[in-house]
């Protein structure tokens, strides 16, 4: 028999185990804090505060009489004075006073809050419009003082109001005081201490030209703000129609400057000034001089229908017209004269002289001019006083001219009048 043959088998091979790596130390976990939380505390409601009742009064409070410290009869405007409230049912329990509105047990310091919502005093023309402060219930019932307040005015009744019941408007009113002016501050163009000008007023006093700052100093002008009407004026009452010499020709017909309405001079009229206010309170106000002639002048100040009284304050005054040059119109301007030497001019007149100078005003139809010359050291013709006819404004503020008149004479006195102000400086001429 065949042998059979054996199949040779290879043996399977075995893989080698890999070897397991276990970690050095296992984390640890814990469902525990390490530290409790603080508990949370159950809110408790706070029971609602028992309501305090508003007390009410039995009656009405009533005004009977309002007094001011002995020797007023007006408030200053600057405020703090004490006023006394007489009547009935003020209340019984002083109520201004208290640490909460920083009072001292005497006076009440609530100023002008609601005295701790029990009792408010106030006054104005229908009793409301200024709160009174520091008021103190000086007799129970009866009697309240309080001080005043800055303000302006007149005719203000009082009224009190307790705890929600109001007093009808006081019978009697208090003012505050008119203003007053003591002072008046023109500034001067001259900064030369060397120079005196406090008796020349061709140098002092407002420039015709206006438009200067001039300061009212006085008392009770009302606080910053205040509305403030001022004038100023004199009582000359010069009408137009005394200068019938003037304005002949229709010189200003083409000229619309004029301010007036009526037939009164420039240096008569009223001026009211520009800008007016209160610069310092109570104290001080501030305006613009305006366009003019003239002196005399008294100023007016009107503030919530209470003024000083007309003529009560000091007088200011516009600068005198001063003559620098005269000059006939028919020679060279380089012919003009001075006392040391006098031109001569015809004796049957009509010539024309020109006037250089300064402080002559505007060229208006109210402003006339008024020229004359003498010797009043002559006799018969001679010493008459010539009167200029025609004057006209040839430069508003600086040049007249006017014409001669016939006569005779020598050594002869020119000035002008401008706002009823004579010129003080003459230049001397005579009659050929």
């Amino acid at each position: 028999p065949t042998p059979t043959a054996t199949p040779s088998t290879s043996p399977t091979p075995v893989p080698t185990p890999r070897p397991t790596q276990l970690p050095t130390a296992l984390p640890t976990y814990s469902l525990l804090p390490t530290q409790a939380p603080t508990p949370i505390p159950t809110p408790v409601p706070t029971p609602a505060p028992t309501p305090i009742p508003t007390p009410v009064p039995t009656e009405r409070p009533e005004i009977f009489n309002i007094t001011l410290p002995p020797g007023m009869d007006s408030l200053p405007t600057i405020g703090g004075t004490w006023v006394t409230l007489t009547g009935e049912d003020f209340g019984d329990e002083n109520r201004f006073d208290g640490p909460e509105c920083g009072g001292d047990g005497i006076r009440g310091g609530c100023g002008n809050e609601t005295m701790n919502g029990t009792i408010i005093v106030t006054y104005g023309a229908d009793g409301y419009g200024y709160f009174a402060t520091n008021c103190n219930l000086t007799i129970p019932n009866q009697e309240i003082q309080c001080l005043s307040q800055p303000g302006i005015g007149k005719d203000h009744h009082w009224r009190i109001t307790h705890v929600g019941s109001f007093s009808e408007i006081s019978p009697g009113t208090t003012r505050y005081t008119s203003p007053n002016i003591t002072q008046i501050i023109i500034p001067s163009d001259l900064n030369n201490d060397d120079i005196d000008i406090s008796n020349d007023k061709t140098l002092s006093g407002m420039k015709t030209e206006g438009n200067e700052n001039i300061t009212l100093i006085g008392v009770n002008f009302g606080p910053i703000n205040t509305s403030v009407l001022v004038y100023y004026k004199n009582d000359d009452n010069i009408n137009i129609s005394s200068f019938p010499n003037t304005n002949d020709d229709g010189y200003y017909s083409n000229n619309n400057m004029d301010l007036l309405s009526s037939n009164l001079t420039l240096g008569s009229s009223i001026y009211y000034p520009l800008n007016c206010y209160v610069s310092v309170e109570h104290v001080e106000i501030n305006c613009i001089s305006l366009v003019g002639v003239g002196g005399n002048h008294y100023w007016v100040v009107e503030i919530a229908s209470q003024s000083n009284p007309e003529g009560s304050s000091p007088l200011t005054s516009y600068r005198l017209p001063k003559i620098n040059s005269l000059l006939l119109s028919s020679i060279d301007s380089a012919s003009g004269f001075n006392e040391e030497s006098p031109f001569i001019i015809e004796t049957t007149g009509y010539q024309q002289i020109i006037i250089n100078g300064t402080n002559f005003g505007p060229d208006i139809l109210s402003n006339p001019m008024f020229a004359q010359y003498e010797n009043s050291a002559l006799t018969h013709l001679s010493g008459s006083i010539f009167i200029a006819d025609s004057c006209i404004m040839i430069v508003p503020y600086h040049t007249i001219q006017c014409n001669t008149i016939p006569g005779v004479g020598y050594n002869q006195s020119w000035n002008i009048k401008i706002g009823n102000q004579w010129s003080d400086e003459q230049i001397n001429y005579k009659y050929l």
